[in-house]
């Protein structure tokens, strides 16, 4: 018995009683998914609206800063071992979460109608999901920061690169120290701590609690203001909005590694790019490998919900081989150009005779990166290398483990390295009238479109889940919902 529907044969099955049992699909291509029903939150209007989406849930700032730094302290060996991991685990994990969301049309909440008992572990993962987006969108307001101060004329310095007078230890300006001679060792960790984070103390944290930054709350409210008007039409304005937050950053980056390149001295020189890497110890090096596996769980599977809730709004006969397939080829792409342009910024500030080693975020005395060559080095830095300390990967930054520094005094943690650190200390030390100062601008566009593009992929998510609650009660006030979830988180 057969019958047709949306030009697509089912073969139906029925028992002796002409009851029906099973309905199956006879007719479907290879390519094509059998999809048991359409998303009631509807689909989407344009065609690569799904896959640019999508690429929010596996390119974001912080893993892009995470895996161009975690290269640049364990060299090529981490770049082939996150590819060997990610196909052997992340890549299935991400093919499975958006091949579930077609296949049902449904996200996190919905899916649970097949068995209701488990609709706990759906709100779990919505509620994870809505912590990840709170917590993340702190570092898309800092790109605000250096994106604003990135624009100056040639004749100018970066204000990275200029002395900063804060407050000291007893809460007041220190004046003493206005006629000083600055190092960019002092003034690029002192201009993320003191300009971008307002921490007035550099000498040691206070003890007493802080109070709101006007200019933090600022961004953060910025931000907020984004996600808000890319979402308030539910997928209309999502489908239109992702071509510029996702597809604009790919491209900006393809033309700023192209530009960079150029400049890093190993291209000139015939010498190992991947100054870090040692191939005798591919197999032997464990803190490596455990790196390469906990960034390719957090690359590909940390916002598996998402991404199951973007595909859950595909058309019946979307091509999912084909939109995967692209989402892991750019992917990739994008993260070992990330990993190219952080190994330049390393050899030019070796170029220039500076160090670079892990800082941690407590104080002025652990926080600073660059050192001199020619100077003394801090006690403990340098008796073990960065390739053989173990890494913490967390979702806004890395622990680099020093076992020669009380983890009491110093815990090696410290966000965004690739971006608060090593390029603007790269843009530093070739200066304004070197390389144009379009580039830290470019820079600092990109990364602040892909880190919207995730926050806009991570509160569709959180938005869809609480209107799946009742779909056919909340999705009229869609917008409203959208409006109060921005609200109540900022």
């Amino acid at each position: 018995m057969h019958a047709e529907e949306e030009d697509c044969e089912y073969e139906v099955t029925v028992n002796r009683y002409g009851s029906i049992i099973d309905i199956r699909p006879i007719n479907l291509r290879a390519y094509e998914m059998p999809q048991v029903s359409t998303s009631p939150q509807g689909q989407w209007s344009h065609g690569l609206s799904s896959l640019l989406a999508s690429l929010g849930c596996t390119l974001g700032i912080f893993n892009i800063s995470r895996f161009a730094i975690l290269s640049v302290h364990f060299g090529a060996n981490f770049i082939m071992q996150f590819v060997i991991l990610s196909l052997i685990v992340g890549v299935p994990l991400f093919t499975f979460h958006v091949s579930l969301g077609q296949l049902l049309a449904s996200g996190v909440i919905d899916m649970w109608s097949i068995s209701p008992i488990f609709k706990g572990i759906g709100i779990a993962l919505l509620l994870s999901q809505a912590m990840l987006g709170i917590y993340s969108i702190i570092g898309v307001s800092w790109m605000f920061v250096y994106f604003r101060d990135s624009f100056i004329t040639k004749q100018d310095v970066y204000r990275w690169a200029e002395p900063l007078d804060l407050s000291r230890e007893d809460g007041l300006p220190d004046f003493r120290r206005s006629n000083a001679t600055y190092k960019l060792e002092e003034t690029v960790p002192d201009y993320f701590n003191g300009v971008v984070l307002q921490r007035q103390y550099l000498l040691s944290p206070p003890s007493e609690s802080g109070s709101i930054k006007f200019s933090v709350a600022f961004n953060l409210a910025v931000a907020w203001l984004i996600v808000f008007i890319s979402l308030s039409k539910g997928l209309k304005s999502y489908g239109k909005v992702i071509y510029v937050f996702s597809a604009v950053p790919v491209m900006g980056l393809f033309v700023l590694c192209a530009k960079m390149l150029g400049a890093a001295p190993g291209m000139s020189q015939n010498q190992e790019f991947f100054l870090e890497t040692d191939w005798n110890e591919f197999f032997l090096n464990t803190k490596s490998w455990t790196a390469a596996f906990v960034e390719s769980f957090a690359t590909w599977g940390m916002l598996g919900a998402s991404a199951m809730q973007i595909a859950s709004h595909n058309k019946q006969k979307n091509l999912l081989p084909r939109d995967t397939g692209l989402v892991i080829i750019i992917t990739l792409a994008v993260l070992i150009l990330s990993s190219f342009l952080a190994h330049t910024c390393y050899q030019l500030i070796l170029a220039h005779g500076f160090l670079y080693s892990p800082s941690s975020f407590e104080k002025m005395s652990t926080y600073r990166f660059l050192h001199r060559r020619n100077s003394p080095q801090p006690p403990s830095h340098y008796a073990v290398g960065p390739h053989r300390m173990p890494h913490n990967g967390l979702f806004l930054g890395e622990r680099v483990i020093n076992p020669s520094i009380n983890p009491r005094h110093e815990s090696g943690y410290q966000a965004l390295r690739f971006a608060t650190e090593l390029v603007p200390a790269t843009f530093a030390l070739l200066g304004a009238d070197k390389v144009s100062p379009f580039w830290s601008v470019l820079f600092y566009f990109v990364l602040t479109l892909f880190g919207i593009a995730q926050q806009l992929a991570i509160w569709h998510c959180v938005v869809s889940g609480i209107i799946a609650v009742d779909v056919k009660s909340l999705k009229p006030w869609a917008t409203t919902i959208t409006f109060f979830t921005c609200l109540l988180h900022l």
